[in-house]
């Protein structure tokens, strides 16, 4: 129930959703993990706090869409709940998506981490 899990299982589904099927080599979900929570705590402390805050709000979303928080959803349910937020109309839930999507490709990506 830490804060890493929950970044976990979205790297996690990021990973089913855009890599899995194109056979790329990815690091370990754990170091994409640890990079992301990397990134969020050199940012400016007026993002780093309404970021946490929306990250626990994304995990327990999940609940309203499926009865259990998002990191302990299937694959499905968890790439069902990032489609939410990223179609929803508030643009703070879409933002929330498109930043750990963008973090998460960068990293997964990047030659340097493999």
């Amino acid at each position: 129930m830490s804060y890493s899990s929950i970044v976990v299982a979205i790297s996690d589904a990021f990973e089913c959703e855009h890599l899995q099927d194109a056979g790329i080599e990815t690091p370990d979900n754990d170091v994409i993990a640890a990079e992301i929570i990397g990134a969020q705590h050199r940012m400016p402390d007026y993002l780093r706090a309404p970021m946490f805050i929306l990250t626990w709000l994304f995990d327990i979303s999940g609940i309203a869409l499926t009865g259990r928080r998002f990191q302990y959803l299937d694959q499905v349910q968890k790439i069902r709940c990032i489609n939410a937020w990223r179609d929803s109309r508030i643009s703070a839930c879409r933002n929330l998506v498109r930043f750990y999507e963008s973090l998460f490709l960068l990293i997964a990506l990047q030659e340097d981490i493999h």
